[in-house]
């Protein structure tokens, strides 16, 4: 709650700002700490704790510790008018880009109607002959908690280049509806207990001249799954932006990636891709952006091996009031051609569509929910792989 200004409160945080300015310029930094915490914490008007929290922020910067600059630099944003708050933004980032190191996470919780991914039968017919699936195999319902911390560290830069160290940890946590005991009375939560852990090195330079940056980067991961560790993985990835200004950007990537099942060798796989992405800003402070890529993976699995083609649109960015929104649709088509089992082979045709609205009003140190709504259905020459999912979801997002 906005502390009650009177003109004693606006003199004696004028006369501690100034103590606290003055301790600087005398390198008096730990005194000059003190002061500003004082104003920040004490029943002072919120222009001068965003002041202070600035001040402290700058200090801890100069310092080199970079984490304590940032989170009292969200802090000046929470207490900051709205002419104020962009200030705050712009010293984030200043500090974000002197810190070597750089540390995002990201939690969500989601109702789903088909956490699984599970089917709408449970019975194929191969050869003229049905055979049935296990009742885990149905679609099932439930709440989704993902999570992920990941960070990025500076090993080297230059004027031509930069390389980082980056890894990541994410989870995947399911509470079933009491529904779904009915359905499949076998499944637990815990069988759907999901842990990735990744780490690797990325390179950018300026590899084409007349393009933009290059990028190349080479990653290591596990996947734990019920508490079982069941893939090991590696993976090497290129990006080219081919072009980038005010407007609008290109960019093409390559991906190439060769799990090991640890838990079912057959499904072992090595996966390639290819992609673009256009993004360009329109009118009104929106954003238009669209995506291309085919990819294949190979495995000596027919439920695993396929070919691929997707796109995606989306607009984001739209301001509706209060409100700033977004929406996107995506299409992918992918062809199993190991699949003997059934005449035709198999042929999957997937369309998704998101919704998603943020309340940039609503905000802690800079963090504002999203909520997002999403439906997916997937359309398969063999029922048995027909999908069809919906859920909302609710996270955080970042203001700047």
């Amino acid at each position: 709650m906005p502390v009650v200004a009177t003109p004693s409160t606006f003199a004696e945080a004028a006369a501690l700002l100034a103590a606290a300015v003055a301790a600087t310029e005398t390198a008096r930094d730990d005194e000059a700490l003190q002061i500003a915490q004082r104003i920040y914490r004490g029943p002072f008007p919120d222009m001068a704790r965003f002041r202070a929290a600035l001040l402290i922020a700058d200090l801890y910067a100069t310092e080199g510790r970079f984490l304590l600059a940032k989170f009292w630099a969200r802090r000046a944003y929470e207490v900051a008018d709205p002419q104020e708050k962009a200030a705050a933004a712009v010293l984030y980032q200043r500090i974000e880009a002197a810190s070597p190191l750089s540390v995002s996470a990201q939690l969500a919780f989601s109702p789903s109607t088909n956490i699984n991914n599970g089917g709408e039968t449970k019975i194929i017919v191969i050869g003229g002959y049905p055979f049935e699936f296990g009742d885990s195999s149905l679609r099932l319902s439930g709440i989704e908690a993902t999570g992920s911390l990941s960070f990025s560290y500076r090993l080297s830069q230059t004027g031509a280049s930069l390389t980082e160290a980056f890894g990541s940890a994410s989870f995947r946590k399911v509470w079933l509806n009491p529904a779904a005991a009915e359905t499949a009375p076998e499944v637990s939560n815990s069988d759907f207990d999901q842990l990735g852990l990744s780490a690797g090195v990325r390179h950018s330079w300026q590899a084409i001249p007349g393009f933009g940056p290059t990028s190349a980067s080479l990653s290591f991961g596990k996947g734990f799954a019920a508490g079982t560790q069941v893939s090991d993985w590696w993976g090497l990835e290129i990006r080219q932006m081919l072009f980038k200004d005010e407007r609008r950007s290109l960019r093409v990537d390559l991906l190439a990636r060769d799990e090991s099942r640890l838990d079912s060798e057959i499904n072992s796989s090595i996966s390639t891709q290819a992609s673009a992405a256009y993004q360009q800003a329109l009118v009104g402070g929106k954003v238009f952006a669209a995506q291309f890529g085919v990819s294949n993976v190979s495995s000596a699995s027919a439920m695993v091996d396929k070919d691929q083609a997707s796109v995606s649109v989306s607009l984001g960015k739209i301001r509706l009031g209060p409100v700033v929104g977004g929406v996107g649709i995506d299409l992918a088509v992918a062809d199993y051609p190991k699949w003997i089992l059934t005449p035709g082979g198999r042929q999957d045709v997937s369309f998704g569509l998101g919704i998603e609205a943020t309340f940039p009003s609503i905000s802690f140190l800079g963090f504002s929910p999203t909520i997002t709504v999403s439906a997916r259905q997937t359309q398969s020459n063999i029922d048995i792989f027909d999908r069809e999912t919906v859920s909302a979801g609710l996270s955080f997002s970042s203001s700047f």
